[in-house]
């Protein structure tokens, strides 16, 4: 596995925050072999943590990008036909940084790590410039806030499941009951919506 740090890219130059990671598959392997690629973001670090608000925020810009097979990123490395599987692991809150994480499976060639690449960045490029469809944004939105009322109010939700959450947290000095609360981070960001549309998803993808 060879893993170096993310190259500039005509949006700026490389902040340390990006790294891509390639790996060729097995030669002899049934499917013919092929690379794997995979870009991941730090979100953020022991000197700027993100605000409850802008937590919320990327996981909600988490499903707009690689929720369901129609999201925008997934669609547009999936219709790109460079790979054969969309590595949509997203944004991971179980470490001290919160990180985003996306690439492809079965990548033929060298040039088609490049254009993998070249997709996942023009995508995030053009949204932070176009914007999100409202009602892709008004849906994941929607859809999210069900899932956490459900996970704090559920009467079928599973005690480990809960207790995951909690000391994914905990363990870097995150109060359990800070971890399991957002009515007031969702509340903010309603309002910022309201106000501003997608901005802040857009201002999320240009800085980080």
């Amino acid at each position: 596995r060879v893993s170096q740090p993310y190259p500039s890219t005509s949006s700026g130059g490389d902040d340390g925050r990006r790294r891509i990671d390639e790996d060729a598959a097995d030669d002899n392997e049934d499917d013919g072999g092929g690379r794997n690629m995979l870009i991941t973001w730090l979100l953020d670090d022991e000197k700027e943590r993100l605000s409850p608000t802008e937590g919320l925020a990327f996981r909600i810009l988490d499903d707009m990008l690689l929720g369901s097979s129609s999201s925008v990123l997934y669609k547009a490395l999936m219709d790109s036909g460079l790979g054969e599987e969309v590595i949509d692991d997203g944004v991971d809150r179980s470490m001290l940084q919160m990180t985003f994480q996306v690439g492809m499976k079965g990548i033929a060639d060298e040039k088609g790590l490049l254009q993998t690449e070249e997709v996942i960045m023009q995508t995030l490029l053009t949204l932070a410039e176009e914007g999100f469809d409202k009602d892709d944004m008004q849906s994941s939105l929607n859809s999210f806030e069900f899932s956490l009322r459900e996970f704090s109010g559920g009467i079928e939700r599973n005690g480990i499941d809960i207790l995951t959450t909690i000391f994914d947290q905990w363990n870097y000095d995150v109060h359990p009951i800070e971890a399991l609360t957002f009515g007031i981070a969702l509340k903010e960001l309603k309002g910022i919506i309201q106000n501003s549309g997608s901005g802040i998803f857009q201002n999320l993808i240009r800085a980080y």
